[in-house]
């Protein structure tokens, strides 16, 4: 039995239907978690492969991308911002989403390399998002941006900002493992993720039955995220993985 994980965010869901509707669950079995969930599992040796955050390529060499496939944008993505009520100069503090390796590990990059400012960055628990601080901003990732989006003074995407200071795009996420998988397997896994990305609106309405919810992760799933990840998606996660080294030096 191959054990997956995988994120549990709309971003995921044609890779979720891809693997459910293609591979035989006497031999792969798949659990959805938040980002941080999936990367404990893969670290305790809980699963095989997950789609999880990249940074933790930063902190494990042992650890493989065994796919050409992941969670990333070449811009806005929308799913993964920072709101506050001040402009960036007058931010005291960063709540960092709980659910959140990557992200949150952008942002240090972002207040660093581009914002230059030197925020106090605080941990956080369920719940956070429904009340901020005057004078501190907030990391909130996934699907919950879509409900908090407007409803700050200023609001940042980390993806773009991240594109306006680099160039390139950024990859939130990607399927890692300790090993690459049997060829066979490999192939079948490969199969059974691009059967899934050519059904995007499929997947979407598949697991929305909401028709404006649908109508809302169709076009995000089919114009903000990109799953095939080219060269210049990897130069640009490796980019992001030497910074977020650099920093905790």
């Amino acid at each position: 039995m191959i054990k997956l994980v995988s994120v549990s965010y709309a971003n995921s869901y044609p890779f979720v239907y891809g693997i459910q509707n293609r591979l035989p669950a006497d031999e792969w079995s798949l659990e959805i978690h938040p980002p941080s969930t999936c990367a404990e599992l893969l670290l305790k040796g809980e699963a095989d492969i997950g789609l999880v955050p990249v940074v933790l390529l930063a902190d494990h060499p042992e650890l493989l991308r065994i796919s050409n496939f992941g969670i990333a944008a070449n811009g806005e993505v929308e799913t993964v911002k920072m709101y506050s009520s001040v402009p960036l100069d007058e931010i005291e503090k960063i709540h960092l989403d709980y659910q959140s390796r990557t992200s949150v590990q952008l942002c240090r990059v972002l207040a660093h390399y581009f914002w230059k400012i030197n925020p106090d960055f605080l941990p956080t628990q369920p719940g956070y998002e429904s009340r901020l601080p005057e004078n501190d901003a907030m990391v909130v990732i996934g699907d919950r941006p879509f409900d908090l989006n407007g409803a700050f003074k200023y609001e940042w995407d980390l993806s773009e900002e991240w594109k306006t200071m680099t160039g390139k795009p950024f990859v939130f996420a990607a399927w890692i493992g300790y090993k690459t998988l049997d060829p066979n397997k490999l192939k079948d896994f490969e199969d059974a993720v691009t059967w899934g990305l050519a059904r995007r609106k499929t997947a979407v309405t598949h697991f929305e039955k909401d028709p404006e919810t649908q109508a809302r992760i169709i076009h995000y799933t089919q114009e903000k995220i990109e799953y095939a990840l080219s060269a210049q998606h990897l130069e640009g996660m490796q980019d992001f993985l030497k910074m977020v080294q650099e920093i905790r030096d």
